[in-house]
């Protein structure tokens, strides 16, 4: 009787689950840059003239040869436990800690290039190379424009839209070229700022090239846009100026643009915000007015009470007890010209209502 059909079993190649104990793809990639970043750290370390400690070198490097230099006779036997996971671990924690603030992916990354890609005196990095030929590129470039028969001192001085044909091409190239030095030049002295203490990440890659747009942008904006007055053609160079220096400061252009949108939004917001202020002071000075005459009215009736009291002559408690309910209602209406009392709702310094003639003045309660 014939068994089961044997099941096969992907192999560890190709990044599936293989046979027990195979170690994932990812798995042999974080151990493969654990190593790199390792061994960069002790090259760096090394370099610099730190002091590594014998303690940490001896692990560090078990950690990245395990089982490949056999143990002399008479020598300790290699710990179990060197180039497992948890003792990387440690080694990586305790020279990244040394290294600092220098990072251990900038520095796996910059002996990496060195080592193996072309043009290194350009730049440690990938990344830093192109940007170093984007700016020999806009240096020529600028270079050959400005040979142009076509750029002079009177087109260079003169508005860019009263030119035509190719010398509004030429100079709008001029300047381009001009803003794409600044913003080059800006890109390539943050990089360097970075790239010499270690500490460069290439997830901000794409935001170099997108300050270099944003140079490009705001340095035409600023040589277009920014009217000038030159005699003599002595102004020249002011417009190649302004297009390196918003090259260089697009973060200034956007300042400078911002503060003009909310110059003119405070303008707007000014106005409306005085018209809901001023309805409602308004509003809350008729319902405070509502409220005086109701109180007023409710007084004179009360009032014509006591008057049919005292002709009925009743006892001195019912006579007391409405004096007392009267000089309460009148409690919240202030006295001609008397300030509203600051804590009564809805006061705004308006002027209360003057009481009627004959009746007496009671002083305002809190909380009335």
């Amino acid at each position: 009787m014939a068994g089961p059909p044997a099941i096969a079993t992907p192999s560890p190649a190709s990044g599936a689950a293989g046979p027990a104990g195979a170690a994932p793809q990812d798995r042999l990639q974080v151990l493969a840059q654990l190593r790199a970043e390792i061994t960069a750290m002790l090259r760096h370390a090394l370099a610099t003239g730190r002091e590594v400690p014998p303690a940490l070198m001896r692990t560090a490097l078990e950690a990245l040869s395990p089982g490949d230099d056999a143990p002399a006779p008479g020598a300790a036997a290699r710990p179990p436990s060197a180039g497992d996971p948890e003792t990387l671990s440690r080694v990586h924690a305790r020279l990244a800690a040394l290294v600092a603030p220098a990072r251990p992916g900038t520095l796996r990354l910059m002996h990496a290039a060195r080592d193996t890609d072309a043009l290194p005196l350009l730049g440690p990095m990938r990344n830093v190379r192109w940007l170093t030929l984007a700016a020999f590129g806009c240096l020529v470039a600028f270079m050959v424009v400005a040979q142009s028969p076509l750029i002079d001192g009177p087109a260079l001085s003169s508005d860019l839209l009263a030119l035509n044909g190719f010398q509004q091409v030429a100079v709008t190239t001029l300047l381009l070229t001009a803003a794409g030095l600044g913003a080059t030049f800006q890109a390539l002295f943050t990089a360097q700022t970075y790239v010499s203490r270690a500490t460069y990440d290439p997830l901000y890659d794409a935001s170099y090239w997108i300050r270099i747009g944003l140079g490009l942008v705001s340095g035409l904006m600023l040589a277009v846009l920014i009217p000038m007055d030159s005699v003599n053609n002595a102004g020249s160079l002011q417009r190649p100026l302004l297009a390196l220096l918003g090259g260089f400061s697009a973060r200034l252009t956007h300042r400078v643009l911002q503060r003009l949108v909310d110059t003119v939004d405070s303008m707007f917001d000014t106005d409306r915000q005085q018209l809901v202020e001023q309805t409602r002071t308004h509003s809350q000075a008729e319902a405070r007015q509502s409220a005086m005459q109701t109180r007023l009215t409710l007084a004179r009736q009360l009032m014509g009470v006591q008057g049919e009291l005292l002709a009925a002559a009743p006892d001195d408690a019912a006579r007391q007890r409405l004096s007392a309910m009267l000089d309460e209602l009148l409690a919240g209406a202030p006295a001609s010209g008397a300030a509203a009392p600051p804590d009564e709702p809805g006061a705004s310094g308006t002027p209360g209502t003057p009481g009627e003639p004959g009746t007496p003045g009671v002083p305002d309660r809190p909380g009335a």
